[in-house]
């Protein structure tokens, strides 16, 4: 996009562009800690008791075990 020189001089265009990219790079960030967050997840007893508490104390809440 930033190579094309009519989009290059337009600053809308390049606005978009950028934001485009960022937003792609933050999507990425999510995809890779879901992936790490679910991975740590094999026993199935650990996953099903975070679906149950989750909801009731917020998604960002993690259980103690300790």
């Amino acid at each position: 996009m930033f190579q094309v020189t009519g989009a290059s001089n337009d600053p809308v265009t390049r606005y978009l562009a950028f934001w485009s990219l960022i937003s792609a790079l933050i999507s990425l960030l999510y995809g890779c800690a879901f992936i790490i967050q679910f991975s740590r997840m094999r026993k199935p007893s650990i996953a099903i008791e975070w679906a149950f508490v989750s909801p009731i104390h917020g998604v960002l809440m993690k259980l103690d075990k300790s």
